[in-house]
């Protein structure tokens, strides 16, 4: 049972959000370097890009915060198609990440199905990618009724990292059991 609360980050949240991802990252590419894990916090999760974020009317930036401290976020863009997949007014669910102290105390589920409440206000399906070594992160989504549609390549630092694509379609969220 999670004991974290949830709220819509802020535009002031943008330096605490930058910490805390460049913290947590690494849990999602175990095998990555250090170099090219820094590369990629350095450009992709630093404060600036986390103000474009925040900033951007077309995502939704959730945090879960327990002790006054984050523990977790979630982003969705709410209007982003993917190109490799035959689904028009997609919203792209971008990021989870959570505390690994926080790993199966619910928090993850909560900002999962606060991000998901986003695109289901919008009747949209949802894409997202996940790394194809994260057993975890797979299993997690296939429960809220995504499947594996396709596949692409992240970018970390010189690291090309195969994900798989995954879909869930337009429709009420059934909760897993």
């Amino acid at each position: 049972m999670s004991y974290a609360s949830l709220r819509r980050a802020k535009l002031v949240d943008a330096a605490a959000l930058a910490e805390f991802s460049a913290r947590v990252f690494y849990l999602s590419c175990p095998q990555t370097s250090a170099e090219d894990l820094a590369k990629y916090v350095a450009g992709e999760l630093n404060a600036a890009q986390w103000e474009s974020i925040l900033s951007d009317a077309n995502q939704a930036t959730v945090l879960a915060e327990s002790a006054g401290k984050i523990v977790g976020f979630a982003v969705i863009a709410i209007q982003r198609d993917h190109p490799s997949l035959e689904v028009q007014g997609a919203a792209e669910f971008r990021k989870l990440y959570v505390e690994a102290n926080h790993h199966g105390t619910g928090v993850g589920a909560q900002l999962f199905e606060a991000a998901l409440a986003v695109a289901e206000a919008h009747r949209r399906p949802v894409w997202l990618g996940v790394f194809q070594l994260n057993k975890r992160a797979i299993a997690f989504y296939k429960k809220y009724g995504f499947e594996i549609a396709g596949e692409q390549i992240f970018q970390v630092g010189s690291d090309p990292q195969k994900d798989y694509l995954m879909l869930r379609a337009a429709g009420p969220l059934l909760l897993p059991e």
